[in-house]
């Protein structure tokens, strides 16, 4: 929007409104929660499963990926691969398209290989963008290392919250509750 000369007020008034036609739209697709029953009572506090502390340690990492994308990415874009002025933001921009991307094609990406599969392949495709970005830092290797880094990271979190919903020994609220919780110390 800097590059359009476009002001931030202006700017926010348009999010603003694609979001709220974005509500008014799909409100009617949102599903209804179910009410607690008194045998349902959470305790004040539960021991975290073991499974629950590995997925809230995955998604932390995911999002921590994330948040250096959203912080560093400009500066690292232009301090050493040393973009032109109108180019710095190229980085975080082609990560951000390619995590939405990700996001839109995730479901049908685990429907065919799995959770399990789908996660290390991811965790595979974030390492070798990472490297890309380091061993070449020349504008076109960087971008198709952070295109990488963004479709790597796109399925993570929503695939770490979805098993943690799956979870058969405290309840959904409470497991993803755990989950979240611990990932979202990340710095992002």
């Amino acid at each position: 929007m800097i590059n359009l000369h476009l002001p931030p007020y202006t700017h926010f008034c348009i999010i603003a409104l694609l979001g709220w036609i974005n509500i008014f739209t799909n409100y009617r697709y949102l599903l209804g929660g179910q009410k607690p029953t008194t045998a349902d009572k959470p305790k004040l506090f539960t021991k975290p499963q073991g499974v629950l502390v590995q997925l809230g340690i995955i998604g932390f990492c995911s999002m921590a990926t994330e948040g250096a994308m959203f912080d560093w990415s400009g500066v690292y874009f232009k301090d050493i691969v040393k973009a032109p002025a109108a180019l710095v933001i190229l980085g975080y921009t082609s990560f951000m398209i390619m995590m939405a991307t990700g996001r839109f094609l995730g479901d049908k990406i685990i429907g065919k290989y799995g959770r399990k599969k789908s996660l290390q392949v991811s965790g595979i495709i974030i390492s070798t963008g990472m490297f890309t970005s380091v061993l070449f830092p020349f504008l076109i290797p960087s971008v198709i290392g952070f295109m990488l880094v963004g479709i790597g990271v796109s399925g993570i979190v929503p695939m770490v919250y979805s098993i943690a919903g799956t979870n058969t020994k405290v309840s959904p609220g409470i497991a993803l509750a755990m989950v979240s919780g611990l990932a979202a110390c990340s710095p992002t």
